[in-house]
């Protein structure tokens, strides 16, 4: 019968009936031109008509969003953390690895390029925790910073 016979054969005699009444001529007729149209532009895109994507290639993540995963991975792990405390984590384990300041300071908004605005905020003692972090293993080393 068709070449999916096997999968309407459960059906009732009903939804049989209605999928063919959807195969009548004058259905066909009347998806044909936006079935046409729809072929042609996938076409010219470069879509598969059958099988189209709906979103574009991936863009990078924007900093709102890289924000909201750091957010939900600490809360997830039970560690109730402000975006400025973790600011300061990164910075200060920043100064902890010896990177020069004016490369911490060139990595900061104009309102954070003060020495004295990181010494009073970002220039914080990290006390380690036991197995938490190695120390050979940079935190800043696992972040690329976004220009």
């Amino acid at each position: 019968m068709w070449r999916w016979s096997e999968a309407v054969e459960p059906w009732s005699t009903q939804q049989k009936a209605l999928l063919m009444a959807g195969w009548r001529k004058s259905t066909l007729n009347t998806y044909k031109p936006a079935w046409e149209r729809w072929v042609k532009w996938c076409q010219s895109s470069d879509i598969s008509p059958i099988n189209p994507v709906a979103r574009g290639p991936a863009k990078a993540a924007s900093r709102t969003v890289i924000a909201g995963w750091v957010k939900s991975v600490l809360s997830n792990a039970g560690v109730d953390a402000t975006p400025g405390s973790v600011r300061s984590a990164v910075v200060s384990r920043g100064w902890l690895d010896s990177e020069p300041l004016d490369k911490i300071l060139s990595r900061a908004k104009k309102s954070r390029k003060s020495v004295k605005t990181f010494s009073k905020f970002y220039k914080k003692e990290i006390r380690p925790l036991p197995n938490v972090i190695s120390d050979s293993v940079s935190l800043r080393a696992l972040f690329k910073p976004v220009r």
